[in-house]
């Protein structure tokens, strides 16, 4: 379970660094890799965090932040 989380966090940081960079393609290929990893992980929790991440991100977009 470690792992997972340390995977997700790295994930998690990456899609960030990406953002901020203004890397958007690259930020939502490492979004849709924490996307992956939660879903073969089955943990619902998980998931929801990597669906509410999605929207965030989104949210950041439209609103240039």
């Amino acid at each position: 379970q470690d792992d997972d989380e340390r995977v997700l966090d790295t994930y998690f940081q990456l899609t960030v660094l990406a953002h901020e960079r203004g890397q958007a393609k690259q930020a939502d290929a490492w979004l849709a890799r924490h996307e992956a990893h939660t879903k073969a992980m089955d943990d619902e929790d998980a998931i929801a965090d990597s669906k509410d991440l999605r929207r965030e991100l989104l949210q950041r977009r439209a609103t240039g932040r």
